[in-house]
């Protein structure tokens, strides 16, 4: 992504965590690009021109099969919901939300 939105930039506050860039499911303590995509979506805000890096760069996500995958999980956890790198559903379902919300979803 251009300007501050590459890893590694400096911004105004500093560096962006690595952790902006991984989808992660379950969420825990940290956000990431997806989560704040589906919260402006919410809002109404998808559309504004300045998210178009950001939806770029989930577009860019996206696997030939079609599905998001999962780059962050909690690993430590009585029941392994979901293990790092599979298909995600429930990362595809919020994927797919925003995309089309934007009108950029092209369902190959």
């Amino acid at each position: 992504l251009p300007g501050p939105f590459q890893s590694g930039v400096p911004s105004k506050r500093g560096v962006p965590s690595k952790h902006w860039w991984k989808f992660g499911f379950p969420r825990n303590y940290q956000s990431d690009i997806l989560q704040m995509l589906v919260i402006l979506t919410d809002l109404g805000f998808i559309n504004d021109p300045r998210l178009g890096p950001a939806l770029d760069f989930l577009e860019s996500k996206r696997k030939k099969h079609g599905l998001w995958r999962v780059d962050a999980t909690i690993e430590k956890m009585p029941v392994r919901l979901v293990k790092r790198k599979d298909p995600s559903k429930w990362i595809t379902w919020q994927a797919i939300y925003v995309l089309k919300e934007a009108g950029r979803y092209n369902p190959r």
